[in-house]
């Protein structure tokens, strides 16, 4: 088997005419432009090292070998799809795709069966490997190729001998030699020879006659296009269990078929036994017209995964992975894999009757400009704004008077001036695939580091700007994943968090083992002096933060989303890094900031579920947490804090929305922000001593709008409105409490159009979360304006696992506690459906990253509940999920599975491992990308699988997003594609049709 390695190279160049699907009857040879004489055997040698040399990277030699019998070989960059081009006509085409699907079509009478045009359809929409196209009409050379069999093809009514231009009863052809070499290159896949008859129907065979079983790829093949083609009779050469049998054109004397069946004389000897690897298609010219559901048939026959087991014995329990092998995301074969199911999901997404409308809509949803609350920093402000069609903000900044002055008519006058461009990602990549990942500006508001990665990858590289002049320095860091630059007060550098250089930890490690590092302006990143982590646990999360005076380093070292520990160091007076807490199981030091020499943080723990905050003395005597002062004790509620305008800002969450409030630190007053409405709250922000404060709010049926508020006058205007195309003023939003299955009172947001009547037949999309202390609060979401304005009703459940309720509804949302979770989803679906809102048939569920565990886990657990099921970057096989890329952070939230106790409750939910075999199953969409780092696209393409496996009947499809991530970072005409194909499938499912 020839080793394959398909490196995009320069030195093949890119088609002058990359169009291949424009490739005709003009150039083919006919009957009347000349006679077709057989190549040489130095050429198909030629061709043969050309190709060879392909397979072996070594481009230039494949290229030149190429140019010298008469061909061009290049790529179409676009598709990426390598072209063997002849310069004159006679020759044979071929086309091959590196990461195809294992199928190579052959096309032997493209003029005389008139198939040219439905095999370059089928190639494109199987997604198929490679297809070979014969140069010449089969007729214009009618002396006998000395093969077996004789035909009526060239002269009509009277038996001849095959001609030596047919290349289908030509084994000295280079089309035959173009098959031979695809074949021993990809000896796992299936081939089919396009032909056309002058009958009605489609007439298939193995390229034998012999008797094959129903699992055949030739009875498979039968089975599926008689699904596509109801109103065609379906018949093969070959007989087995439920075959419509008929003995015409059966194709036994195809030498290319000869050969796959393992004939070593083609020409001569008919095969006495099929390989299953060879189809012979006849098909009307009815069938022929319609090569995109020929092409469907093809996928589905060839989707049937194979199975190869993998039993392993873990803790007392046999567990059998049939799907092990579609772990291995850089396998050529999951690559082929994975790329046949994204074709089959989006081939049949767009077929669908709403996609066309969704898609405009949201086009038109995103065409508005946005602009985010401005925060500060020294004496200038910092702002992003995405106008209509553009795929990433773009971060602005402008200085600003010390003064009263109102900053907003600096920044709407434009006689002042709008500001300048500090980062624009949109300049960076045409495609919009390089995106920024965040940004750390300086205290005095004069240098920023930011983070940039690509195809969503979240992998940044730590870039730095001077941002007067915007200045764009030579130092770059790479491995700086989330880095959190703290900069010095003078601007020499920057404490950040860096992963570590592959190689210097044990392979799938390297998302592990975050360390401290201190980076000076100007330096090698390589030289960067080394702060903390070495020794600790590998999955523990460092964050650096430097005092205002620039003499004090904290350090919060996560463990988990609920547990953590603070370091100190004295920058000034020692090198000595000191603990002044313990770590805690389910003690979180959350909130961090500084004021002057004091230090604030926030706790929360079992006993204080709620959170309290602290205030520390910056002085080596005061720094233990026996000397801390506690200025703001647990209460009802939830609360973030943060110091701005000389104030403590403490955002509260109160039934699941926002409540914002000032606390003096000098009277310990606490006085009341007035807010808009029931909603949330973004951005807080003002200059570090004093007011105005300018924030962002947003409702479900109010866009983000940034409000500037005077706390001297309590005076609220409006600073930027974030208008929508849609109609929002008829939305209607409630908040309703339902009992869970263990007796739990849990809130939800309903949504809808105001006059619907609730029949117990409303469409519903059910969303949900329900993980790492993550809290779902009313947002706007344009994305569910369609299903509104169609009668659709969205509800959102405050699911345990978040933080709406405090550190406790968190704990009784996780580890042996995650069934929780899943109760209150299926006890709210359970809810709508005795509540008249709607039934199993009309309600899709909807869940991402962890949320699309928690429809995993509802589906395989109460699969007749719903209608369809939108499974989004998902987690799914909870006994080996900590084995990929970070997941291991996630043991905290989840388990270990390799501790006894914690695989018993995993593996009781573990939707890979719990897939029932139900008559009722709900239809599954399942969407992944083959750059997100965070969740392995392992979980998806598994699933899938086993569903397909499982459930043959229901509607299993895989999207999977090409150079995208988890979701930061997704340019804006990847996202509404994304819209378009998933609201397609809900609307289809629930009956609906959009008329915007």
């Amino acid at each position: 088997m020839v080793m394959l390695f398909f490196l995009f190279n320069f030195l093949i160049p890119e088609c002058i005419n990359a169009n291949w699907e424009s490739i005709n009857s003009e150039n083919i040879l006919k009957t009347n432009e000349g006679v077709y004489q057989e190549e040489s055997e130095s050429l198909k040698k030629s061709w043969e090292m050309s190709f060879d040399y392909f397979l072996e990277n070594q481009f230039d030699l494949a290229v030149e070998k190429a140019e010298q019998f008469g061909y061009t070989l290049c790529v179409d960059k676009k598709n990426k799809i390598y072209q063997w081009q002849p310069l004159e006509k006679g020759l044979p085409w071929m086309l091959l795709r590196k990461k195809g699907l294992d199928l190579i079509l052959e096309t032997p009478h493209p003029i005389f069966d008139g198939t040219l045009k439905q095999s370059l359809e089928i190639f494109q929409d199987a997604n198929a490997k490679v297809l070979i196209i014969s140069g010449t009409h089969r007729c214009t050379n009618k002396k006998p190729s000395g093969c077996s069999g004789t035909t009526t093809a060239c002269s009509r009514n009277e038996r001849q001998a095959y001609g030596i231009s047919d290349p289908a009863h030509n084994d000295r052809t280079l089309f035959h030699t173009m098959h031979k070499k695809a074949n021993e290159a990809f000896p796992e896949s299936i081939t089919i020879s396009i032909h056309g008859m002058a009958a009605k129907g489609i007439s298939l065979s193995d390229g034998t006659s012999l008797q094959t079983s129903k699992e055949s790829v030739v009875a498979r093949l039968a089975e599926n296009l008689s699904k596509r083609f109801k109103n065609e009779s379906v018949t093969t050469c070959n007989e087995y269990e439920g075959a419509t049998r008929k003995l015409h054109l059966c194709g036994s004397t195809n030498v290319q078929g000869r050969d796959i069946n393992g004939v070593s004389e083609p020409c001569l000897i008919s095969a006495q036994k099929a390989s299953g690897r060879f189809i012979h298609m006849e098909q009307s010219r009815s069938v022929r017209a319609r090569g995109s559901d020929v092409a469907k048939a093809i996928v589905d026959t060839l989707a049937k995964t194979e199975k190869i087991p993998v039993i392993e014995n873990i803790h007392g329990v046999e567990i059998t992975d049939n799907y092990r092998w579609l772990e291995d995301g850089e396998s050529d074969k999951v690559l082929a894999w994975s790329d046949m199911q994204d074709k089959q999901a989006r081939t049949y997404l767009h077929d669908l009757k709403n996609y066309e409308k969704l898609k405009h809509s949201f086009e038109k949803l995103t065409s508005n400009d946005s602009t985010g609350a401005p925060t500060f920093f020294g004496n200038r402000m910092f702002w992003s704004e995405r106008k209509a069609g553009q795929n990433h903000s773009v971060l602005f900044w402008k200085n600003y008077p010390n003064s009263d002055k109102h900053p907003i008519q600096e920044k709407l006058n434009p006689n002042d001036g709008l500001g300048t461009i500090l980062l624009d990602p949109n300049s960076w990549n045409e495609k919009g695939t390089t995106s920024l990942d965040w940004y750390s500006i300086s205290p005095d508001g004069t240098h920023i580091a930011y983070g940039v990665s690509e195809n969503g990858d979240e992998k940044s590289t730590i870039h730095i700007k001077r941002i007067e002049d915007g200045y764009k320095y030579k130092d770059e860091i790479p491995y700086a994943r989330w880095g959190s630059p703290a900069w010095l007060p003078d601007n020499s550098g920057f404490f950040y968090g860096r992963w570590p250089v592959p190689g210097t930890v044990p392979a799938g490690d390297e998302d592990y083992y975050r360390k401290i590092y201190f980076h000076k302006m100007g330096d090698d990143w390589m030289d960067d002096e080394y702060i903390f982590g070495e020794g600790r646990v590998k999955e523990e999360w460092p964050v650096p933060l430097v005092s205002d005076n620039g003499e004090w380093l904290i350090l919060n070292a996560w463990n988990g989303w609920d547990t953590s520990q603070i370091f100190i160091k004295n920058l000034k007076t020692s090198n000595e890094i000191i603990p002044i807490t313990e770590m805690n199981r389910k003690t979180y030091y959350g909130q961090m900031f500084f004021k002057d020499d004091f230090f604030y943080t926030s706790e929360t723990s079992e006993d204080n579920p709620n959170g309290m905050l602290w205030s520390i003395e910056l002085d080596d005597a005061k720094i233990q947490k026996d000397k801390w002062t506690l200025i703001l004790e647990p209460g009802v509620n939830m609360f973030d804090a943060w110091w701005a305008g000389g104030k403590i800002v403490l955002r509260y969450m109160e039934k699941a929305h926002h409540v914002m409030k000032l606390l003096d630190p000098e009277t310990n007053k606490i006085s009341d922000v007035p807010l808009p409405g029931i909603g949330s709250i973004g951005t807080f922000s003002a200059r570090k001593e004093q007011g105005p404060y300018y924030y962002s709010y947003t409702s479900f049926n109010s866009p983000t709008t940034i409000y500037r508020w005077d706390n001297k006058t309590n005076k609220t205007i409006t600073w930027e409105e974030n208008k929508s195309n849609a109609n929002t003023d008829d939305i209607i939003v409630k908040q309703v409490e339902y009992e869970s299955k263990d007796g739990t009172i849990v809130t939800m947001f309903i949504v809808h159009k105001e006059g619907i009547v609730l029949n117990g037949n409303n469409p519903t999309f059910l969303h949900g979360y329900g993980g790492f202390a993550i809290s779902q609060t009313p947002g706007f979401r344009s994305s569910i304006i369609p299903f509104l304005e169609s009668g659709g009703i969205f509800a959102l459940p405050n699911l345990r696992g978040g933080s709406e309720y405090g550190s406790a509804w968190h704990n009784d949302g996780m580890l042996e506690n995650k069934q929780n979770t899943f109760d209150d989803f299926i006890s709210a679906a359970e809810w709508l459906m005795e509540n008249e809102y709607t039934n199993s048939k009309k309600i899709v569920i909807s869940g991402g990253s962890n949320g699309g565990l928690l429809v995993g886990a509802t589906m395989t657990q109460r699969p007749e509940l719903f209608k369809a099921v939108i499974c989004d970057v998902p987690l799914l096989d909870m006994v080996r999920f900590p084995k990929f890329l970070i997941a291991s952070l996630w043991r905290a939230e989840y388990g270990d599975p390799d501790r006894k106790e914690d695989f018993e409750w995993l593996h009781a939910y573990s939707p890979y491992h719990n897939v029932p075999s139900t008559e009722e199953w709900p239809n599954l969409l399942l969407k992944t990308a083959d750059h997100d780092t965070r969740v392995d696209p392992l979980h998806a393409r598994k699933f899938a699988a086993l569903v397909q496996e499982l459930h043959p009947e229901s509607l299993t499809l895989l999207r999977v997003e090409k150079n995208a991530g988890h979701g930061a970072g997704k340019p804006l005409h990847k996202v509404i594609e994304e819209l378009a194909d998933t609201w397609a499938f809900v609307f289809d499912e629930l009956g609906m049709d959009f008329n915007p």
